[in-house]
C-alpha cells in the first residue's frame, strides 16, 4: 500500500510537472512570437535611423563645404585688412566671442552702455577704428553700414532735402 501511494504521488507530481512544462513551453512560444514582432519593429527603427544618419551626413558634408568656402572668402578679405587690426580683432574675439558690434543711438550693442559723446562723434565720422571703453569690443556706427540706395527709395521724414519733383520745379524758376 505504501508503494502504491508512492507511485500515485509520483504520478501526480509527474502530471503537475508536465502541466508546468507545457505552460512554460507556451510562455516561451508566446515570448518568442513577441520577440520576432519586436525584432521587426527594431529593424524598422534601425533602418529609419540609418536613413537619418545618411541624411545628416549629407547635410553635414554640405555645411562643411559651405564653411570651407566661407573660410576661404574670409581669408581673402582678411588678407586685405591691416595686420594690427586683425591681431586686435583676434584678441577681442578670443576673450569676448563677438568682436565687432554696432552703436545705435549712442549705445554699444555689445554691452548696452552709452558711449561718451566725443567717441560717438568720432564714430560718426567713420575715419578710425574705435573700441568701446566698457566692453573693449570694436564698435562702428550702424548708420554707416546702411545702403544709401535703399534710403533713397524711402522718403526721409523730418526735414531732409526736398523731393526730386520739388528740386526740378525749383531749377526751372
Amino acid at each position: 500500500m505504501a508503494a502504491q501511494r508512492e507511485i500515485d504521488t509520483s504520478r501526480e507530481s509527474l502530471t503537475t510537472r508536465e502541466a508546468e512544462i507545457t505552460k512554460l513551453v507556451e510562455a516561451v512560444k508566446s515570448k518568442e512570437k513577441s520577440l520576432t514582432e519586436r525584432d521587426a519593429d527594431v529593424q524598422g527603427l534601425r533602418d529609419s535611423i540609418a536613413k537619418d544618419i545618411e541624411a545628416a551626413k549629407a547635410r553635414m558634408a554640405e555645411l562643411e563645404g559651405k564653411i570651407a568656402a566661407i573660410k576661404t572668402d574670409r581669408d581673402k578679405i582678411a588678407a586685405g585688412v591691416r595686420p594690427d587690426y586683425m591681431k586686435r580683432y583676434g584678441a577681442i574675439r578670443m576673450r569676448r566671442g563677438l568682436a565687432v558690434v554696432a552703436v545705435r543711438n549712442g549705445t554699444c550693442t555689445g554691452c548696452n552702455m552709452n558711449l561718451p559723446p566725443q567717441l560717438f562723434n568720432t564714430l560718426q565720422r567713420g575715419t578710425s577704428l574705435e573700441t568701446c571703453p566698457y566692453c573693449h569690443r570694436i564698435v562702428y556706427w550702424d548708420e554707416l553700414m546702411k545702403d544709401p540706395k535703399a534710403e533713397g527709395a524711402a522718403p526721409a521724414s523730418g526735414g531732409g532735402s526736398p523731393p526730386a519733383a520739388e528740386k526740378s520745379a525749383d531749377s526751372h524758376r
